[in-house]
């Protein structure tokens, strides 16, 4: 008997005494540790890419990176989906591989592009000089909150102060535009984009183009609600400068060489059996009425997907700040992309795709990057799951944010699309003198088409997620016809433009059991900052996780830690 209280006399004292923990673990869980050399590469690419806060201590940022390491160990390991999180990574591997190496195989094949001198581009600007004739811009944002909703004009003058002054207080004008606005634009934030002068009544006009950089107006009525109205960025009207666009014109010029050389190098490749391309009449409507997920080109095992390719357009109008003459039409970024894939088969045949040195390379640079998006996915997965449990919360959400919660405004639109005549003013006045007819109900899209040479092309039924895909402008004035009706005649890529929103399905209010998934993905965003750290602390807890804060101050002020003491 004494030997067995002995025993546990000595099992006690082993578990009171103090642990020795070696000086280069930074954490332990369940499955491993984590060391210094393990996440020092870590805090010293965040050191490197943003500026650390004032007065922030260093060990929260150890501490930071070393949860969001074993976050990823976590979740990239479990025996249900391991082969499966291989699979994904391997493929995106192979995707990052395959372009890189299509543009090394360019590279050898076609030598570096011939730089554009200047006198390229001041002969380009010379012969397109009405195109740089910039009108006074605005860059705008708008909430909108429509009477029917707030109860009376009052009730929305009032609401819109509320948030002016809120947004005058520090908070963010999208996240209050996408939380309270009635427009179809909150999901973008209230983004309205570049206006000109002119755009929108007199009365409207002058406020708008009188407010200064990140200045917000007054609410103002306008038909159905009360507006505010914020301005981003301002630009003045002038015609610009050769200097002023000489670096755009060369890169885009740059751009078009190397697209003729790569359809030069493909110009006899034969398009392989079972490959998708879209001809370049269909082009517009496809885009127009495609998922996001819909294949529009593919050639061998190369995809590319509607979203994707909507995406690359809408970066090169942000990237080319709104001087469209300069940007190209869309099927020639589709044709592009079809002559790069027809490279990739040409190189494929050769045998370029089959060097296998730098396989290697390719998982040392893009598999870290890969792993850590792939994390934030299944964390965003879990933090869906979370939101999704708190039924009591989802219902209140709910009976709070009904307008959210109904059937997509859906468009049914026609476009009529006429070539520049020699004199562009006066072809469009009588667009516009057209349009009036239209909107009097004298005259249709068809007749209008008729009388100027123009082509009527059928968009179809469109939502406002979709009319996401279209030109910024585009967009703008679509949404700015109430009910049905055509666009202000405008110019885009050299063509003149009116858009018919031939129908209108107004949004009608949805039930909850129908808008339950919406409304969890809607309550998940909103709340995301407390169910993310419910999430991870719950993960982290069920690893055993703990941090060593005494071993990081240690390493931090240059001492030495040989025992951990802590319980």
């Amino acid at each position: 008997m004494k030997e067995i209280v002995s025993a546990i006399i000595v099992v006690i004292l082993i578990g009171c005494a103090p642990s020795v923990v070696d000086p280069d673990i930074v954490a332990i869980y369940e499955d491993g540790v984590v060391k210094f050399t393990d996440v020092e590469p870590r805090v010293l690419a965040a050191l490197s890419s943003s500026k650390p806060e004032e007065d922030a201590p260093l060990s929260g940022l150890y501490k930071r990176e070393t949860e969001e390491l074993v976050l990823e160990r976590i979740l990239l390991a479990g025996e249900d989906d391991r082969i499966e999180i291989h699979r994904q990574v391997e493929a995106q591997l192979a995707n990052r591989r395959r372009d890189t190496s299509l543009a090394l195989y360019l590279k050898e094949q076609l030598g570096t592009v011939e730089p554009i001198s200047q006198e390229e581009a001041n002969t380009y600007f010379q012969d397109n000089e009405e195109d740089f004739q910039r009108e006074a811009q605005r860059f705008l944002w708008h909430i909108y909150l429509r009477d029917e909703i707030t109860g009376s004009p009052d009730a929305s003058q009032v609401h819109l102060r509320e948030l002016k002054q809120r947004t005058l207080a520090g908070e963010s004008f999208e996240e209050l535009a996408r939380e309270y606005s009635h427009s179809e634009t909150r999901a973008s934030g209230g983004r309205l984009g570049w206006v000109s002068e002119g755009r929108f009544s007199e009365p409207l006009n002058q406020i708008i183009f009188s407010l200064v950089e990140s200045e917000i107006s007054d609410p103002i009525a306008v038909p159905g609600g009360v507006t505010i109205f914020r301005v981003t960025r301002v630009m003045d009207e002038r015609t610009l400068e050769p200097e002023d666009v000489r670096p755009m014109i060369a890169r885009v010029l740059l751009e078009r060489r190397r697209y003729q050389e790569v359809a030069d190098l493909v110009a006899e490749c034969e398009v392989p059996e079972g490959s998708k391309i879209i001809d370049d009449s269909q082009l517009g409507a496809v885009l127009a009425n495609a998922s996001p997920d819909a294949v529009i080109l593919s050639i061998g095992t190369y995809k590319l997907e509607a979203g994707d390719f909507l995406q690359r357009l809408e970066s090169r109008h942000d990237s080319v700040g709104g001087l469209e003459p300069l940007l190209d039409a869309p099927i020639d970024h589709y044709r592009f992309q079809l002559n790069l894939q027809l490279a990739a088969q040409k190189a494929r045949s050769e045998g370029f795709f089959d060097r296998s040195e730098l396989d290697n390379a390719f998982a040392a640079d893009f598999r870290p990057s890969i792993e850590a998006a792939m994390t934030k996915e299944r964390l965003d997965a879990l933090v869906r799951d979370e939101a999704e449990t708190d039924e009591k919360a989802l219902r209140r959400h709910f009976e709070s944010n009904k307008f959210l919660f109904q059937t997509p405004l859906k468009l049914r639109l026609r476009s009529l699309a006429a070539p520049p005549a020699k004199d562009p003013s006066r072809q469009m006045a009588h667009l516009e003198s057209l349009r009036t007819e239209m909107m009097a109900g004298k005259t249709g899209l068809d007749e209008v088409a008729r009388r100027i040479g123009g082509i009527v092309t059928e968009i179809g039924w469109t939502s406002v997620d979709q009319l996401e895909r279209f030109d910024p402008k585009v967009r703008t004035y679509v949404l700015e016809v109430q009910e049905t009706g055509p666009t202000v005649p405008f110019q885009l890529n050299h063509v003149l433009h009116i858009i018919e929103v031939a129908e209108r399905n107004r949004p009608t209010q949805m039930n909850y059991e129908d808008s339950r998934d919406r409304v969890v993905e809607d309550f998940a965003t909103r709340h995301r900052q407390r169910l993310y750290r419910k999430v991870v602390d719950r993960l982290l807890k069920r690893a055993s996780y703990r941090f060593h804060e005494e071993n990081v101050q240690m390493v931090i002020s240059g001492g030495e830690m040989t025992t951990d003491v802590s319980n």
